[in-house]
C-alpha cells in the first residue's frame, strides 16, 4: 500500500510539472510586439505596440493576412467574433458597439441616453495603406 502511494505521488508531481512547464511556455513575453487573441469565426483580433509606444488592434482572416486596422481609441473591446460581430465600449463616454466583419463601426448604445437608439450609425473606420498627400483649399 505504501508503495502504491509513492508511485501516485511520484506521477501526480511529474504531471504538475510538466502542466506548470506548458502554462509558462505559452505566456507572452514582454519583447512580443503583438499578441493574437486567437481565431473565432474565421477572424482574430491582433494587439500591436506602434512605434510610439501606444497599443492597436487590427483584425487578420485565418490565413494571417490583414483585412483591416481598428481605429478605435480609449475603449474596451472584446477578444472575439461573436455572430459576425465585435463588441466595444468607449470608456469616456460608455457609447458601445460593434465592428462588423468588413470592418464597419456600428454604434448601437448611447451611455448619457441609457436607452437603445432605435437608428444606429454606421462608419467605416479602416486606415489605408498609402494616406493622399494633403491639399491646399482654393479660393
Amino acid at each position: 500500500m505504501k508503495i502504491a502511494i509513492y508511485i501516485i505521488s511520484a506521477i501526480t508531481l511529474i504531471l504538475g510539472g510538466v502542466a506548470i512547464a506548458l502554462w509558462l511556455g505559452r505566456a507572452p513575453q514582454s519583447n512580443e510586439k503583438s499578441i493574437k487573441y486567437g481565431l473565432y469565426e474565421g477572424l482574430e483580433l491582433v494587439s500591436e505596440v506602434e512605434p510610439d509606444g501606444s497599443i492597436g488592434y487590427a483584425v487578420d482572416d485565418a490565413d494571417g493576412n490583414r483585412l483591416f486596422r481598428l481605429t478605435l481609441r480609449n475603449c474596451m473591446i472584446d477578444s472575439r467574433y461573436r455572430n459576425g460581430r465585435l463588441h466595444f465600449r468607449e470608456n469616456g463616454t460608455g457609447r458601445e458597439g460593434y465592428v462588423d466583419r468588413q470592418g464597419a463601426v456600428t454604434f448601437v448604445y448611447e451611455g448619457d441616453n441609457m436607452a437603445m437608439k432605435p437608428e444606429s450609425k454606421t462608419t467605416v473606420m479602416t486606415t489605408p495603406e498609402e494616406s493622399p498627400a494633403p491639399t491646399a483649399p482654393t479660393k
